[in-house]
């Protein structure tokens, strides 16, 4: 009889396994497929056999097996939050299991071997991970690019936080859009299973299956099955961020993201991380009811008992395949990825294999957001890092290194306000080997004339870069700057600024390199707020405040162009902007201001005209209002000239009044228009009011040469240093021999993590870490350290060594992995 009831464990299984596959979550990790989710997909549920295994059995192949799988899955560690919340989803189980067990004190061990043995196999990724978090978080959440989609991107997710759409696990990539170029409109990324969901027999079906699943866990719960029981804990964790800032947890969810900037940018799409965890959880009580329910004994009615539970099988099979039938017409990768690369990318990447020195910059540069559009059918965050061998400059990358940001802000800026000599000398200060004109980007759903394409072309000519490569679309310019991993300036000046986050810098402009340290103190050059200066309004007067420098400088607010709001601007009445006119908008003029709603999708545009601010004035914009619900209020600044965004903002959340630096810049014409945005995401409903909107006009030219400090120009120093010889150990290590004293330039993005040290005559000493140029690596050189007799001995050679030390992390931790699995291996024999 339990050879006849053990028989029905395979048709359970099977429906457990079919169930893992065919759902919409895993649909949402393969239609737009990135490797370190389908891995986490495909690993994950051999891990938890392995782990599982090994914690009934205690059997050293069994923990091998853990570990060999373990090693395979890493690379879904490429996002860092999503392996941490499957080993301790995992670990939650393997927990909850053991403490289960009557052999408690036995299972606790084996946990404890698992837990080492995992940390010790995944240590050479854990501890980068966390270098990355205490030394890069700041940037990462100050990047441009995060601060305006991080926000939409967790509201997109909270409108599919919902029991409904949890159950049949659908989420925010039901609402996304993404672009038809044959049509040159944007249309639904999953329209063909927007249209398939829309059939009520089909969502019937899925929640018909949901329902199963639901039923394993209540009936594993009322049998008191240990693994029933201990998935609990893992699935309570699941429904925790899935949920997020629905009730019931809803504000605990809430306080966490608006207090914890590690959590808010970690947890922003918390559907990723933890979907694949979830489906496995789900599938395992799918699979569970069925088996129950295969297993039941009705002894008088055997035979239609058995033709009952082999309809079931039927039943659930076809059902798993009919919820989920596109899967079986191509649906499951989407069509938009599935794009073949032009041969004119292999023809740039083989001629890039054959000049593999100098960094490469690509252009045009029309939008922040690091995510392209090719007229070939391409969509998405950029594939060229993966063909060029060279040090890239690439948007997607703002992110990790705000050097990186600068580039194109201040290249993009001078372009943008026909500063060729700015543009070029962006190139230099960042030591732009190359420019790659990629010609088939595209500026979707608008006009190419952005794209500035005949103005690049036309910058190139005039500053005679050679075009050294042409592949059809795709054109290489020389620009004949520095290629070299070390620079020696010739002279460079000393001053304090950093001007990182700024859209200029006219030290680099008018002095040439310069390193931030002592000499003048420029504390109001760069004036974004991300890099410490705070602009306000007091009294009559602009007040700028540097935090940084703890100075202050005022000058007067006169002949401000203020809106008024007590009469209708913009658009005559409330206009929903969304392409498809989804949900409902409403523009109501009250006696505080102009109050915007949006819900249901719909998005409240709304705009007001400046028509007599001229593009070569400095302004600093001050807008002022309230969020009461959702999104912030969203504000873009045109000009009538380039069809660029220069101003592109989110405003906080609650009570806000915020003020933004207009640079002068050298174009003609005058007229600025301000457009609002108050958008909803599907359930997430929007709500905000403007209270005030003023152009100030005030004097760049005394802020950027307000100074403090002797002197009125920064003082070149002359450098004395020559490199005689550098020798390259992999791209971490470098041996310099060098003579005389001065300045050393890395041309690398500046991080803490880089050191120069030398030793000689059984002395150690490290040089003093600044940075060049505001975003370069630098030491000042030199051997007065070195005394002999009271004398110090000068003018000798110097042999040194600049190192990237969390490297070590890595390769320290690689080589723990591999002595832990030859301990394994050898524990096995």
């Amino acid at each position: 009889q339990r050879e006849k009831v053990t028989l029905w464990i395979y048709p359970a299984s099977f429906l457990g396994g079919l169930f893992y596959l065919l759902n919409l979550g895993t649909l949402q990790n393969f239609y737009v497929p990135l490797e370190m989710f389908t891995i986490a997909f495909a690993g994950l549920p051999w891990l938890t056999l392995a782990a599982f295994k090994y914690l009934r059995e205690g059997k050293a192949g069994n923990l091998l097996f853990f570990s060999l799988v373990s090693v395979l899955i890493s690379p879904m560690a490429y996002a860092a939050t999503q392996a941490y919340a499957v080993y301790f989803g995992l670990f939650l189980f393997l927990l909850s299991f053991a403490v289960f067990s009557s052999d408690k004190k036995l299972k606790l061990k084996r946990f404890l071997s698992l837990g080492i043995v995992a940390l010790l196999l995944n240590i050479y990724w854990i501890m980068p991970s966390v270098y990355s978090v205490v030394q890069q978080s700041l940037t990462i959440s100050n990047a441009n690019i995060n601060r305006l989609f991080s926000q939409e991107s967790f509201l997109r997710n909270a409108d599919y936080g919902h029991i409904k759409d949890i159950l049949i696990q659908k989420s925010f990539l039901f609402s996304w859009r993404n672009f038809d170029f044959p049509n040159g409109v944007f249309k639904d990324l999953l329209g063909v299973w927007n249209i398939h969901l829309s059939d009520f027999s089909v969502m019937v079906t899925g929640y018909g299956l949901a329902l199963i699943a639901v039923l394993g866990l209540f009936v594993g719960l009322l049998k008191r099955e240990k693994a029933i029981l201990s998935f609990a804990l893992p699935l309570m964790m699941c429904l925790f961020f899935l949920f997020n800032i629905t009730p019931p947890l809803g504000q605990v969810y809430r306080y966490l993201y608006d207090h914890f900037g590690i959590f808010s940018e970690g947890f922003r799409t918390p559907f990723t991380k933890f979907s694949v965890l979830f489906e496995l959880i789900f599938s395992f009580y799918f699979g569970y009811f069925c088996f129950w329910l295969l297993t039941l004994r009705v002894r008088p009615l055997k035979g239609i008992t058995l033709l009952l539970k082999t309809l079931f099988v039927i039943l659930a099979t076809s059902s798993l395949f009919y919820f989920s039938l596109p899967v079986f017409k191509g649906g499951l990768i989407g069509s938009n990825v599935r794009v073949s690369l032009p041969g004119e990318y292999q023809e740039l990447f083989s001629w890039f294999e054959k000049n593999p020195e100098g960094r490469v910059a690509l252009m045009p540069i029309n939008t922040k957001y690091g995510w392209d559009y090719r007229s070939w059918g391409y969509e998405g965050s950029g594939f060229l890092t993966y063909g060029i061998p060279n040090p890239l400059l690439y948007r997607d990358f703002d992110r990790w290194n705000s050097a990186n940001e600068d580039f194109y802000t201040q290249s993009s800026f001078a372009l943008y306000a026909n500063g060729d000599r700015a543009f070029a000398a962006t190139l230099k200060k960042y030591q732009v080997k190359y420019l790659l004109l990629d010609e088939s980007m595209t500026n979707a759903g608008g006009s190419d004339a952005v794209l500035k394409i005949p103005e690049i072309k036309a910058i190139a000519e005039k500053f005679g870069w050679g075009e050294v490569a042409k592949f059809g679309f795709l054109t290489v310019y020389d620009t004949g700057f520095n290629n070299e991993m070390f620079t020696i300036p010739e002279e460079y000046s000393q001053v304090a600024v950093d001007l990182s986050y700024s859209l200029v810098d006219p030290i680099y402009l008018g002095n040439g390199d310069y390193v931030a340290g002592g000499g003048l103190k420029y504390p109001f050059i760069g004036l974004d707020k991300r890099s410490g200066v705070e602009i306000s309004l007091e009294n009559g007067n602009v007040k700028f405040r540097s935090a940084s420098f703890d100075v202050s400088f005022e000058l007067p607010a006169t002949g401000s162009a203020h809106a008024d709001l007590s009469i209708n601007q913009g658009f005559d009445k409330a206009y929903n902007c969304d392409l498809r006119s989804l949900g409902s908008v409403s523009k109501e003029i009250t006696a505080s201001g102009v109050l915007y709603k949006a819900s249901g999708g719909g998005v409240s545009c709304d705009y007001i005209s400046f028509p007599d601010l001229n593009y070569s004035q400095a302004y600093v914009l001050h807008v002022t209002g309230e969020n009461h619900e959702g999104r912030g209020l969203k504000i873009y600044l045109f000009d009538s000239v380039t069809g660029q965004p220069y101003i592109e903002e989110t405003l906080p959340v609650g009570n806000f009044d915020e003020t933004y630096f207009i640079y002068p810049r050298e174009i003609e014409g005058q007229g600025y228009t301000l457009n609002f945005e108050t958008r909803s995401f599907g359930r997430m409903s929007s709500e905000n009011i403007l209270t005030g909107v003023e152009f100030v006009p005030v004097d760049y030219s005394k802020l950027s040469e307000f100074s403090v400090g002797s002197g009125s120009m920064p003082v070149k120093i002359q450098n004395n240093l020559k490199i005689l010889e550098v020798k390259k150990y992999g791209d971490l290590v470098y041996k310099v021999k060098a003579e005389g004293e001065g300045l050393l330039e890395l041309n690398q993005g500046y991080e803490k993590g880089w050191v120069a040290f030398t030793a000689k005559s059984n002395k150690f000493k490290t040089f003093d870490h600044i940075k060049v140029n505001s975003w370069a690596n630098g030491w000042v050189i030199n051997d007065q350290w070195l005394m002999n007799n009271g004398q110090a001995i000068n003018h000798q050679p110097l042999t040194f060594y600049v190192l990237y030390w969390p490297q070590f992390l890595e390769w320290g931790g690689l080589l723990v992995g591999a002595l832990t699995l030859l301990i394994l291996v050898l524990k096995r024999h």
